[in-house]
């Protein structure tokens, strides 16, 4: 079976010299290269900003919902009313 080639595109920056030196140190320190610690960095941070949105999102649908629930409440199932007469059957009121 004839191996898969990642497909790369390019992305050009322009950065102060400061922080090149920086990264250079930084990528070294790791034994990376600057383009492989780059490529580390930047997935990381984009992934904490895709996971931040994503429970953003979750936290107003669910918000939403609860709202809808509280103000056209369906009331209890059948599961739940069998489960009360048990409750009073054994307990009392």
């Amino acid at each position: 079976m004839a191996a898969k080639t990642a497909k790369h595109h390019k992305i050009t920056i322009r950065q102060p010299a400061s922080l090149k030196r920086k990264v250079e140190q930084a990528a070294a320190r790791r034994g990376m290269t600057v383009t492989s610690f780059i490529n580390s960095t930047l997935e990381g941070a984009a992934e904490d900003v895709l996971k931040r949105v994503r429970r953003r999102e979750l936290t107003e649908r669910d918000q939403s919902t609860l709202l809808d629930m509280l103000a056209n409440p369906k009331g209890p199932n059948s599961l739940l009313l069998r489960a009360a007469r048990r409750y009073r059957d054994r307990y009392g009121d």
